[in-house]
This record gives C-alpha cells, structure tokens and sequence, in this order.
C-alpha cells in the first residue's frame, strides 16, 4: 500500500484536554479474498474521545489502491499444417503476465475466433461465464475456459475440424486483470498444406519433326498425380521450377495446366539422344514434386555430326518386331575417350554422334535385365518337344532362346538351366545373359543359328550409319511371351480356364503327407506355381499319377515352395486320384487346411495338350484374371486389335484418350468371360500420335499406350 495509512490522527489539544482515539479497519477486495490481492478499498473508522470535556468524535477514512497496468498479452504466431485428408484440428495457444506491485492472482480471457476472416465470429470463449449459468452455451456464452494464473499458457481447441485453404483467419485474444485492466491481441492463423502432389512420372519418346525441332508439354510425363487438397484438375505442370521465392513460376499454361517447351537438334546431346527432364508437378498452395525422367528424342532433320565424324544409330526388336529398351550399347573403338555406351530408348532407337571417320568400330549390345520375364515351364515343354523330335523349333532365333547354357546345342541341359529359373533357385542363367543379339543383317537359319554375329564391325567409318540394327532374343523363351515396354509390349493370353487343385493331410510316422489331386486334371502337358506352406518343412516328393520328383519343386524358404512340371504327353487323372505326395515333417494337419497356391515367386499357369495356358488354383475358386494386351499392330496407320480378358461375363468401356487426358473416343458392351478382342479403325479415333486406352469392368480398370501413325 506504499506509505502506511494507518497513521495516528492530530488534533489541536487544550491545556486540560485528555485525547484517546481507536480505529476499526475494513478491507474490501474487488474479486478474490487473497491478502495480497492489488485492487482493494480501505475504510478506517477513527474514533476520537477527550476524556476531559467528556466528548466523543468519529470520522470515516477511505483509502482506494488502484491498479492501472494492464496485463501483458503473448500470442506465438500459428501456422497449421493439414494431415493427407486435407483438414486438421485447431488448437490456439497465448501466455499472459500481470506484472506490478499489484498482480492478480489469476486472469480472464475472452476469444473470439473468426474462420475463414469473413469478420464474422464462429465461435467465442470466455472466461465470464460460468458453466453453470442457463445461458451458457449461447450467444457470446458458447465456451468456458477457466480463469489462469500470471505465465500459464492457455489454449483452446477450436471445436470443428478447419480445412487447409488459402484463407487467413482471425482469432481475437483479450484478457483482464481483477482491477478490470485487459489488453486484447488479434492473432492471424492459417491452415495450410504443406505437402506436394505425389505424381506419378514416366519418361517419354517422340521424333523431331522434318524442321528439327517438336513441342512437348510437361503433363506429357505425368500419368497421374495425387494431392490432399487440390483436385486433379487443378493440378499444374511446369518445366520451370520455383521462382527466387520459392513460389509458382511465372510461365505461360495452356487450358491443361502443362507449360510447354520446344525442343530441337541442339538439346540432343552428342552421345545420345536421352534428355533428362525435371517435370514439376504443383498443387493449388504451390507445393511441388519433381520427377527426373527421360526424354528421348529421335533426330529428325539434324546434323549430329561434327566435321569429320559421323553417327552410329540403329533398332533392337525381337523377331516379331517388339522393341527392347534398356539395352546397353558399347561402342567399341581403338580410341581414347572408348568404349562409348548408349542405351537403347522404349522404341529400341539408340544413335551416338561424332564418332571420327577413318577409324575402324564394333557395336556390341548387351543386356542382363529380368532373366525371368517370359520364362516359363511352357518354354521347357516347347524345347522338351524339339529334343525329342515331336515338335520342332522352327526359328534360328528359337534356336538362340533355347540354349539356356550357351554351349551351341540345345539339349537336356538347357532345360534344368530353365527349370532352375524358373523354379527361382537361379537368379540368372549361370553361363548366359537374358538377353543375346543377333546382327540384323545376317541372313540365319535353323541350320547355322549357332553361328550368328553378335557384334557388328563397322571399317573406316565415312558417312552415318543410321541401320546398324540387332535382332533381340530373350534367353529360355521360345515362344515369345517377354513382357516388353508399352511401344512393344505384348501380354500374357489366358483363356479364362482353371487347373484346379486341392490339399488333403494326412498324418505319417515322419510328419504330414499332403495329397495332391485335381477334379479336372484332363490333358494336361504341364504346369507351375508358388505354394504356401504356413512353416512346414519340406522332406520329399512322392509320385502319384504324375512322376513329380524332387527336382521339380524348390524350397525357397520356410513357407515358400515352388513348382514346376511337365510331360511329352498329356496326362489325365480320374476320380481325384492322388497326382502326386508331399511329405513334410511335423504333425500340424490345421497349417495343411491354410496352405495356399500364389503367383507370388513362379507364376500360377497350366497348359493342356492345345498348349493353351490357363490358371492354376487351389479348391474350385473361380478365376480372377483382368488383363487388358498391348495393341497389334502398334504403331498402326489403319487398324489395329486389342485383346483383354475378363473374369466373368460382363459389361466393359474401352476408352481412348490424348495425352491430356481427353477422351477421343468410347467404346462399350457386353463380353464373354476369358479372351475378348475389339478392332479399332483409324477413322474412329480422328487423332495420331501418343493415344492411352483404358479399359473399365465393374472394379477392374487397367490403361496401355498406343501410337497412330499418319
């Protein structure tokens, strides 16, 4: 209270006066009872006697502490950042002081909380109010938050979920002190999304036009992106990346969103023609992805040769004309700065420049990728047939798939190489590549396929030479099954059929035996598959109908087995007569009931004596194969088919569309389970170039690419 105001009163004294005096004090305090509570009223009542004159005289003293320091106020700035939904749950937090001689002990707040800064308040907070009172819950009354003391941080949840936008909102922070001192804070706060497109990125092939040059658009790379804010259409595609802010690039869009960007002869680098491109993918709040893809570009129109040197170009395609990517290039010079490499684009073009005339070169391909792709136990049973002399190989390059060992003669050898393979003991051949070439200009035969040229000379080098061309073949797969890049690729044809297969424990002095048999297993040549043995441990193979041995099965791991068998001639089986046994140790007859036939290492497929391949499952579970194959002929000028299969007659919509995703043309109806075809006509698509079709049924959905040529 500063000076003590309980001071003794004066009076003007007599000479025979005799003065006494008492006080009585009240204390009041505004709010709150605590003795050091700093917004209080004194009132002293004096009273004053002379004892002499026997008079009595009283008088009132008020004394008012007043505080008039309002409290501090501390709102930290809020920045929130919305989750994968695209909303998050708000929660603002201040810190207050009272600071003085005469700080309150708690303080009350008030918040007034505007979303979407409409100036309109969604929602109020108050300390004012009790809970308890019939009003609470209306008006300015909505939410309670009790009183705090000096420097407790208070906060409050907003009750609503806020969605991440580019709005500001507005919160309204006051407090007061119990002398009615308040300050109030209006804090700003955004709900933002902090989190880029997820795009999904492939690279690209085009030629330059006749005058050297072609524009692509940057959505050219992207077949599709997601983001937890922005729709798809509001998605946008960018060549440039972020300005010196960080911010959107100020560059041109066309109604797609894509910038576009011209390319010509010069952006071609010497050594090849694979540009890598950064493609941006950005959302509405300028969050961004980038995807390094590549741009491969076919040089019409250029000189890519300096004074005297020239290029080196050429195609990699299988027999039938499919094109094979990824396959290294080595070009082989008596040089320094050699062996140069290229490597072959999703059209199977590569080219290198300025290679100096005069010089003497060999190219030679090479390519160890996916060993496995178009291998299988239909490929050991077509060379099983050629060996034995009941149905021949009729193509040199079938003769170069055949030999698995690369020991010039196809024979039993060459079939426990592929079986392995298959079986996934081997990872890759142990004495070949996936993938050997052959010199597409040499004329082969079945009689001299072993004698094919692998490697192309090219003596004192004078002009381009634009035709230096290899013909691929995928080691073990005679019949052409290779699953190749969306330019080439064909797809596995099934017809809609099942092998099925059932599992019977029975328990043996060594563990549990598991019996084999199929109801239908008529004219069957052979098959494959991936089983699930839920932790039982293989010990044998036992022949029943079939001879299964053990080296048609492989144990890849605790509960991984793989399958693969075949015959020369075709086997039947009646009345589930057991087709073969296989033991394993331990006694648990229930891991037998959840064994499981999968594709998840060899691929489940079955072939009959039409060498047709179908499904292999377990029980009689109904067929749930959905596969959409790449156009034939593709690129096409006139017509070309496409062939899909379906798990169940049913309604289908084939779709075309353009790059930017526009739909060019539709086609639906009604189709039989297994294989469909539907032939298109270039006059129902009125477009060339890059087309995708997409094919709906019911839940299954799956897209491929296609060229039209003029």
């Amino acid at each position: 209270l500063g000076e003590d105001p309980m001071q003794e009163p004066s009076w003007t004294e007599a000479p025979c006066d005799l003065i006494a005096w008492t006080v009585v004090t009240d204390t009041f305090y505004i709010e709150g009872n605590a003795a050091d509570f700093g917004c209080i009223k004194v009132i002293n009542d004096y009273t004053v006697v002379d004892w002499c004159a026997d008079a009595e005289y009283t008088f009132t003293q008020v004394i008012k502490v007043i505080d008039d320091t309002a409290p501090t106020l501390e709102v930290p700035e809020a920045c929130i950042e919305v989750g994968n939904s695209c909303d998050a749950e708000v929660q603002l937090c201040a810190v207050a002081q009272d600071i003085g001689d005469c700080e309150s002990p708690w303080l009350k707040w008030e918040v007034l909380v505007d979303l979407y800064g409409d100036w309109t308040y969604d929602h109020t907070f108050s300390s004012f109010v009790s809970p308890l009172d019939p009003n609470f819950g209306t008006g300015v009354n909505e939410y309670y938050i009790a009183p705090t003391a000096p420097g407790e941080e208070l906060c409050i949840t907003l009750p609503e979920i806020v969605a991440g936008s580019k709005f500001v909102h507005r919160a309204i922070w006051k407090v007061t002190d119990g002398c009615g001192n308040f300050t109030s804070v209006t804090e700003t706060f955004e709900v933002t999304d902090k989190k880029g497109p997820a795009p999904y990125c492939y690279s690209v092939s085009s030629a330059l036009m006749v005058d050297g040059s072609v524009e692509i658009w940057a959505c050219d790379f992207v077949i599709g992106s997601e983001d937890n804010c922005t729709e798809q259409d509001d998605i946008r595609y960018t060549f440039t990346g972020p300005d010196a802010d960080g911010g959107f690039p100020d560059v041109d869009l066309n109604e797609t969103n894509c910038e576009s960007k011209i390319f010509t002869c010069d952006d071609i680098p010497d050594d090849s023609n694979i540009i890598i491109i950064e493609a941006y993918t950005w959302d509405e709040c300028g969050n961004f992805n980038i995807c390094y893809v590549e741009l491969t570009l076919t040089p019409n129109g250029c000189d890519m040769s300096g004074d005297g040197a020239s290029r080196i170009s050429g195609l990699v395609k299988t027999e039938f004309g499919k094109s094979v990517d990824s396959t290294i290039i080595n070009i082989i010079s008596n040089q320094p700065e050699y062996p140069r490499t290229v490597m072959t684009n999703i059209d199977g073009y590569y080219t290198s420049a300025n290679h100096l005339n005069a010089n003497d070169y060999s190219i030679n391909p090479s390519n160890n990728n996916d060993p496995r792709n178009g291998v299988s136990t239909l490929d050991i049973l077509l060379i099983q047939r050629h060996i034995l002399n009941l149905q021949s190989l009729t193509s040199p390059y079938q003769y170069i798939a055949a030999d698995a060992n690369s020991d010039g003669a196809i024979t039993a050898a060459d079939l426990v190489d592929i079986r392995k393979l298959v079986l996934e003991v081997y990872d890759e051949f142990p004495s070949n590549n996936s993938w050997r070439f052959v010199d597409a200009a040499q004329a082969l035969t079945t009689a001299n396929a072993f004698a094919f040229n692998e490697v192309i000379d090219i003596l004192a080098l004078s002009a381009d030479m634009n035709n230096e061309s290899f013909v691929a073949n995928k080691i073990g797969d005679v019949n052409g099954s290779v699953q190749l890049s969306a330019n080439g690729s064909t797809t596995e044809v099934r017809n809609g059929k099942n092998l099925n297969m059932n599992f019977t424990g029975v328990t043996t002095a060594e563990g549990v035996s598991v019996e084999v048999t199929s109801a239908n297993f008529n004219d069957i040549l052979g098959y494959q598959f991936t089983m699930n043995t839920n932790g039982l441990q293989l010990l044998s193979v036992e022949a029943g109908v079939i001879d299964m041995t053990d080296d048609n099965v492989a144990v890849l791991d605790r509960s991984t087995l793989t399958m693969s068998w075949n015959t020369v001639s075709a086997v039947s089986s009646v009345n589930d007569e057991v087709l073969f046994k296989l033991n394993f140790a331990g006694s648990d007859l229930t891991a037998v009931e959840e064994m499981a036939i999968t594709s998840d290492a060899t691929s489940a497929e079955a072939y009959d004596n039409d060498l047709s391949v179908f499904n292999v499952v377990l029980g009689t579970e109904e067929s749930s194969e959905f596969s959409l194959g790449q156009n034939e002929p593709n690129p096409f000028q006139t017509q070309t088919t496409i062939e899909f299969s379906l798990p169940q007659a049913g309604n289908a919509t084939l779709t075309i569309m353009d790059v930017t995703g526009k739909v060019v043309s539709q086609f639906n109806g009604t189709y039989t389970r297994g294989l469909n075809t539907i032939t298109l006509d270039n006059a129902d698509l009125r477009s060339t170039g890059v087309l995708y079709y997409q094919l709906d049924s019911g839940e299954y959905t799956a897209t491929k690419k296609m060229i039209v040529v003029e």
